[in-house]
This record gives C-alpha cells, sequence and structure tokens, in this order.
C-alpha cells in the first residue's frame, strides 16, 4: 500500500464491464483518459458496487481507516437563510 498523507487526493474510477460486473483503478495525476492507463492495476471483477467501493477502501486507505459519508454540499450554505 502507498503512503498517503492527510490532504491527499486519491483519483480513482469505477467502470462496468460487458457483463455488468464492476472494477476500478486508481488514476495517476494528469490522466484524462477514458480507460485504465498503460500499467494501471484494474481491481475486479466485483458483483456490486459495494463491493467495489470495499475494495477502493480496503487498498487505497487500509484496514484500520474508517470512510464516513460527508453528504450533500449544500451551494447556499455560506449564505443568509
Amino acid at each position: 500500500m502507498k503512503k498517503r498523507n492527510i490532504g491527499d487526493v486519491i483519483m480513482a474510477r469505477t467502470g462496468i464491464d460487458s457483463l455488468g460486473r464492476y472494477f476500478w483503478y486508481e488514476e495517476p495525476p494528469g490522466f484524462t483518459g477514458d480507460y485504465p492507463p498503460p500499467g494501471a492495476t484494474v481491481y475486479g471483477p466485483f458483483a456490486t458496487r459495494a463491493e467495489c467501493n470495499e475494495s477502493q477502501r480496503l487498498v487505497l486507505l487500509g484496514p484500520q481507516c474508517e470512510v464516513v459519508e460527508g453528504g450533500d454540499w449544500d451551494p447556499a450554505f455560506d449564505t443568509m437563510q
């Protein structure tokens, strides 16, 4: 597992293959293509999106990390209500 620091941006892309199974890969900095870049490790296939997300959490952050959904951003948060 790659060592990460607080504030690091992690870019991972999830896809679905022709059989409806999920896969994912980590995007290198500056990558703009639609397919996994050459040399990228592709993880999967997974039967469900939840299994794919759990694999991302374990591989990218490690088993000791807890991920908490932050909810949707409200663009009117800073304005008077």
